[in-house]
């Protein structure tokens, strides 16, 4: 966990957060959350669950889809984030993070579990990484190429419309060079 924090506390867009078991009660609040987020490790630690964290619309999808997964009720008190790490040990995901001012940013997200020495789970450590300007990128990459296929289907398409022109004109004895 040292090594967690340490990393969490020094980079501007690495949060870290450890959850006490399936209730979700944050137990650890890094700096680099602190940056992130807008709340201070004192408004959260051991008084928040992870939720106020999360879009809630996205913690009702994940419950749904996780239910249906799993063939039984999952709760939105944690257990959407616990689930799959209590079965495979850790899990990626992008998410909808809330700051304290409601304004949100979106995500990298992996749980994995903490153990004891007998393997028993003690906790779970989330560690998020701002992806917003990836996505942002990804919007503008999607945007431009989109842009870039109907101009070359415009173009295509004058083309053709040109080509049945000259041979429509051609036919009435007009011609014209291109």
């Amino acid at each position: 966990r040292r090594h967690t924090r340490c990393l969490s506390d020094w980079s501007s867009d690495v949060c870290s957060s450890d959850l006490s078991d399936l209730r979700g009660t944050i137990i650890h609040f890094s700096r680099g959350a602190e940056r992130l987020l807008g709340y201070t490790a004192d408004e959260v630690v051991n008084k928040k669950p992870i939720t106020i964290l999360h879009d809630r619309n996205e913690i009702t999808a994940r419950v749904n889809e996780l239910s249906a997964l799993l063939g039984r009720e999952v709760n939105m008190s944690g257990a959407f984030l616990t689930e799959i790490p209590n079965r495979d040990s850790y899990e990626t995901r992008e998410w909808t993070y809330v700051r304290k001012d409601k304004t949100t940013l979106q995500v990298q997200l992996v749980v994995s579990t903490i153990t004891d020495k007998d393997k028993n789970i003690t906790g779970y450590l989330g560690i998020a990484v701002d992806i917003s300007e990836r996505k942002a990128a990804e919007a503008a990459l999607k945007f431009a190429k989109e842009q870039a296929e109907m101009a070359n289907r415009l173009k295509s398409q004058f083309l053709a419309d040109r080509k049945s022109t000259r041979l429509n004109s051609s036919h009435l004895g007009i011609s014209y060079a291109v």
